[in-house]
């Protein structure tokens, strides 16, 4: 697998933060499942994209079903430090209205 995920905190508040490849397969899975994870305790989740290298269309996919899966426990999911490439991705498929975008730095402590 090609996907790091690492769960770190500001203000008590649970950030994931995404390592390598987010592509179709088993990070795309792990992805969704390590958010699943973190909504049972957690109101709101911040994804870290900051060190993502490389995203396809089933790792975009995990992002939408894991905010779908927030909405529908009424929590909350949002992007941070999201990479030029990503990003125009996600402006591509239309979803930049869709997903959350925190402006925050990401200043986590382990």
């Amino acid at each position: 697998m090609e996907l790091t995920l690492e769960v770190q905190c500001r203000d008590d508040k649970p950030i994931l933060a995404c390592q390598g490849h987010l592509i179709c397969g088993d990070e795309a899975e792990a992805l969704l499942a390590a958010v699943v994870r973190l909504l049972a305790t957690s109101e709101q989740i911040t994804l870290d994209l900051h060190e993502l290298r490389k995203m396809d269309c089933a790792g975009l996919g995990a992002i939408v079903a894991s905010l779908n899966v927030a909405r529908q426990r009424g929590r909350s999911l949002e992007l941070c430090a999201v990479p030029p490439r990503i990003r125009k991705m996600i402006d591509l498929a239309g979803l930049h209205g869709v997903l959350c975008f925190s402006e925050q730095p990401v200043q986590a402590a382990a």
